[in-house]
């Protein structure tokens, strides 16, 4: 057992009695070892071994009869022996330092490790779809999959590995999926953007088919709608690049500083992105947060140390990560069952790049460091 795992302790007992009852010459109907003396091997409570022996016996691993004890039910053995983590062409390269996705590549990581479980990874092309292994003892973790490879995922998966989508959240979708309520996020940054005195907002994001991408813009339009004001085309501009702008879009969004009606605030809908809308301010002599208000989204170390620092939308990764690790174990016990869809809160963490609008004056205050 790992003390020291995020891995709750009843998940680590079930696998490895699972280990135990593939590696045993255990004839079905034959006693498994009894509760007392499983918590007194791996050195946990009565509780936690009773809670995972119960786990098996709902799935009909396991037989319990009251007053004779605990046997093992006739069977396939398929215990969880592989975690195959997908994940886009474009973002495979670099994945490891990534923020967002070596996030929760890490994490996922860990959390099968510690299962002594193999994890693989591989990218969510057609033909990596269509050739998923067929088998339970297999489950497979597909980190923000666009609509089509989500579709392709729900088809090719229908009556094989147990699989979660990581990371992005298609309405319709008919697999279990994890992730942080995007539109939220956004609005956490409208209303605090309003509440400065901001009614002149845009949108930078990239990538009109990442699910993120499109949860986020909702997000926005409904908090300015909701707080009474519009949101012209021309103050949405969406790349085609994923993580930053491209040329056009750089422009575009020059285009639109140097307008008429510019502008006061700007959400960009990413990390890469806000660090190009904030380059682009200070070489056409901009400044944050006095001319203009910033807001990124996730958090990566560097926004921090921006200057100035950066207020940014934080999601919970490791929480997304560990809860669809969670989640495809109990598919890989459950098989049937309505799909779950999980979204954890993010939260907005204030910095010095979005300050009080003055109309008339160049310099505003900023707002004060802290999070809510």
């Amino acid at each position: 057992m790992d003390r020291a795992s995020s891995v709750p302790a009843h998940l680590q007992v079930r696998q490895r009695l699972l280990k135990f009852l593939h590696v045993s010459e255990l004839e079905s109907g034959e006693p498994i070892p009894s509760e007392v003396d499983i918590a007194d091997t791996l050195g946990v409570s009565r509780m936690t071994a009773n809670k995972a022996i119960l786990g098996l016996v709902a799935e009909g691993r396991l037989l319990r009869e009251k007053g004779r004890g605990t046997f093992l039910a006739e069977q396939a053995d398929d215990t969880v022996r592989r975690c195959l983590i997908l994940v886009k062409q474009a973002a495979s390269y670099g994945l490891q330092e990534d923020h967002y996705y070596g996030t929760l590549y890490w994490r996922v990581l860990e959390f099968f490790r510690n299962l002594n479980i193999r994890v693989d990874l591989g990218e969510m092309d057609p033909e990596t779809i269509e050739a998923l292994p067929s088998s339970p003892d297999s489950v497979v973790i597909a980190l923000n999959p666009d609509r089509p490879a989500a579709q392709r995922l729900a088809s090719a998966t229908a009556a094989g590995a147990p699989v979660v989508i990581l990371g992005s959240s298609w309405e319709k979708g008919s697999l279990d999926a994890v992730d942080s309520d995007n539109r939220l996020g956004a609005a956490l940054a409208v209303n605090h953007l309003v509440d400065l005195g901001h009614t002149r907002i845009a949108f930078v994001g990239a990538l009109i088919e990442d699910s993120n991408t499109v949860d986020r813009l909702k997000g926005f339009q409904f908090a300015m709608k909701a707080r009474g004001l519009t949101v012209p085309e021309s103050r949405v501009v969406i790349g085609t690049e994923s993580g930053y702008l491209d040329p056009a879009a750089l422009q575009e969004v020059s285009g639109l500083l140097t307008g008429a009606e510019a502008p006061t605030a700007i959400l960009a809908a990413g990390s890469e992105l806000a660090m190009n809308v904030l380059s682009l301010a200070s070489r056409m002599g901009i400044a944050v947060p006095e001319s203009l208000s910033l807001v990124a989204y996730d958090d990566p170390g560097f926004l921090s140390l921006t200057h100035p620092a950066m207020t940014t939308v934080r999601q919970p990764l490791e929480e997304m990560a560990a809860l669809a690790c969670t989640m495809v174990m109990a598919r890989a016990s459950e098989r049937r069952g309505p799909v779950r869809k999980e979204t954890l809160e993010p939260a907005l963490v204030l910095r010095e790049s979005t300050g009080r609008w003055a109309p008339h004056s160049l310099m505003a205050a900023s707002h004060p460091a802290g999070s809510v």
